[in-house]
């Protein structure tokens, strides 16, 4: 008669050391959408090292020629030992990083409001933050690999507009980003939640 397998003991998957994946959900994101790629190098049953890179471009209604690049670095731990064809559960601490541009345009007041011009300026973030990160691994036999996980952290972003009249005040701020005129560097402190798919392949 089998005996129940346990985690953490028995036949133990030998994990490949590398691994490149693919995070399809990355091109879904409402403000930063990107081709995002990565790889993960594992030190064994345990540890994980995993570095993502991705290419940011968004051409919609006011936001134009939105492009930029987007960096997370991440150590994981899984909690078991990883095992073939099984649900391998981490934790982890992840480093974001992004920075991007693109042009807009806005209503502002001039020479102390004395009347209102439409304005076409560039906006440019950079953002950087920590999150700690949960999620699923599973692992098939043939090498394809399948994740899904989530992250909670903060994220400080710094949006600088440019090339507007000294004298311009804003008057409405387009959708997404918090700007400010005469190429004042406006920071926010947000909480950063993520959800993700990826899809990757072992070596």
């Amino acid at each position: 008669r089998d005996q129940p397998r346990s985690r953490g003991l028995g036949d133990v998957y030998k994990r490949q050391r590398l691994a490149i994946v693919f995070t399809p959900t990355a091109l879904l994101h409402p403000r930063i959408p990107a081709i995002q790629l990565g790889v993960e190098y594992n030190f064994g049953k345990h540890i994980t090292f995993v570095q993502e890179g991705g290419f940011i471009y968004k051409n919609q209604n006011k936001i134009i020629n939105q492009t930029g690049y987007r960096i997370r670095s991440e150590i994981r731990f899984f909690i078991f030992d990883y095992e073939m064809e099984e649900f391998n559960l981490f934790f982890g601490l992840q480093y974001r990083n992004w920075k991007f541009r693109y042009d807009t345009d806005d209503t502002f007041c001039r020479y102390n409001c004395l009347y209102q011009q439409r304005i076409d300026y560039e906006v440019k973030q950079k953002a950087q933050g920590f999150n700690f990160t949960l999620g699923l691994h599973y692992p098939f036999s043939n090498g394809i690999q399948v994740e899904c996980g989530g992250a909670l952290g903060k994220i400080v972003r710094t949006n600088t507009p440019q090339n507007l009249p000294e004298d311009a005040e804003l008057i409405a701020q387009n959708g997404f980003i918090f700007s400010r005129p005469n190429g004042e560097a406006y920071k926010a402190d947000d909480v950063a939640i993520l959800i993700w798919v990826k899809l990757g392949y072992a070596f």
